[in-house]
């Protein structure tokens, strides 16, 4: 899978963790995970990845002044 889908070596916890989280849902209605489901999971963390670290309050700055 690390090769097939690309996964930097350093997110793979990442990507564990998320593909863990998929499988849990689906065991709960016991439905199956199909491929394109997994595909789906791990483009969207890549996404997640892609954007990098954020803080949601760095865009309140140029709202509001501290002085």
């Amino acid at each position: 899978m690390i090769k097939n889908f690309e996964i930097e070596t350093d997110n793979i916890s990442l990507f564990a963790n998320g593909i863990k989280l998929l499988c849990l849902d689906k065991m709960e209605s016991r439905a199956k995970v199909t491929r394109s489901e997994i595909t789906q999971c791990i483009e969207k963390i890549k996404f997640d990845v892609s954007k990098g670290p954020q803080n949601p309050a760095l865009r309140l700055d140029s709202k509001a002044s501290i002085f």
